[in-house]
């Protein structure tokens, strides 16, 4: 008799989360903070870019228990700085 799969705990998607931002290389994890509640996903923190919003979220809407994701990543773009010439 084969062994029912064990169930995928929200702690468990938050790690699994967790890891994926690390490895998928396009947002700082540092700047996502994961939260899961009953395999929904909630991405709160703050980007660069679209990109790097989108690229969060594709992350972690693959992973095993994940029923859904709720994308609330800020988008703030950083101003670029031109130096000015000193007198």
């Amino acid at each position: 008799m084969n062994a029912a799969p064990a169930a995928v705990t929200d702690s468990l998607i938050a790690e699994a989360a967790a890891n994926a931002l690390s490895w998928q290389r396009v947002v700082a994890p540092e700047t996502v903070n994961v939260a899961v509640t009953g395999g929904w996903v909630t991405l709160t923190g703050v980007v660069a870019d679209l990109h790097q919003r989108g690229a969060a979220e594709r992350a972690v809407r693959g992973l095993r228990g994940v029923r859904g994701v709720s994308n609330a990543l800020a988008v703030i773009r950083v101003a670029a700085v031109t130096p000015t010439p000193e007198n």
